[in-house]
C-alpha cells in the first residue's frame, strides 16, 4: 500500500489531470469547429505552415519536428499534421523538410498530442493568410484564362 505521501501526490495528480482533459476537450471543439469552416469554404488548395508547431532539436542544423497543414489526404480535406525529419544550412535559416527523412507520420490534427494541437491554433491565422493568397493566385490565372478564352 503506498505510504500517505504517495497517495497525495497520486490524488494531486487525478486533479489536475481530469482538469487537463476536460480542457483538451475544449480545444478539440475549437479546432474542429475551425477545421469544418475551412472545408465549406472549399478552398480546394493544399497549404503548409512552413514554422513547425513543435520541433526537437537534435544538432543546431537538424531536428525533428511537426508541421500544420490543410490538405486533401485520401478522399478528405482537413487539417494535418506532418512529423518529419527537418534541417537547415545555418542556424539564422528557417527549418525546411528534410530531403533525408521524409514524412514520419500523416495523422489529423484531432489525433495529434496536446502540444502539437496548442501550438497548431497560433498557426491558424498563418493558415488562414496563406490560403487566400494561394486562392488570390488561382482567381488570377482563372479570370486570365478565361478572358483569353473569350477572344
Amino acid at each position: 500500500m503506498p505510504d500517505a505521501a504517495l497517495q497525495q501526490a497520486l490524488s494531486d495528480l487525478a486533479a489536475v489531470t481530469t482538469r487537463l482533459n476536460e480542457e483538451s476537450n475544449t480545444l478539440n471543439v475549437t479546432i474542429a469547429e475551425f477545421e469544418k469552416t475551412l472545408t465549406a469554404l472549399n478552398p480546394g488548395i493544399a497549404v503548409w505552415c512552413p514554422n513547425p508547431i513543435r520541433l526537437q532539436t537534435h544538432t543546431p542544423l537538424n531536428a525533428f519536428g511537426s508541421l500544420l497543414g490543410f490538405d486533401k489526404i485520401g478522399d478528405d480535406w482537413g487539417l494535418w499534421i506532418h512529423r518529419t525529419g527537418l534541417h537547415r544550412a545555418k542556424p539564422t535559416n528557417a527549418w525546411e523538410e528534410s530531403a533525408d527523412h521524409p514524412a514520419e507520420k500523416l495523422l489529423p490534427l484531432t489525433d495529434a498530442t496536446r502540444e502539437e494541437r496548442i501550438g497548431a491554433l497560433a498557426e491558424f491565422k498563418t493558415l488562414v493568410e496563406m490560403l487566400t493568397t494561394e486562392a488570390k493566385k488561382r482567381l488570377e490565372m482563372i479570370e486570365r484564362a478565361n478572358k483569353q478564352g473569350v477572344r
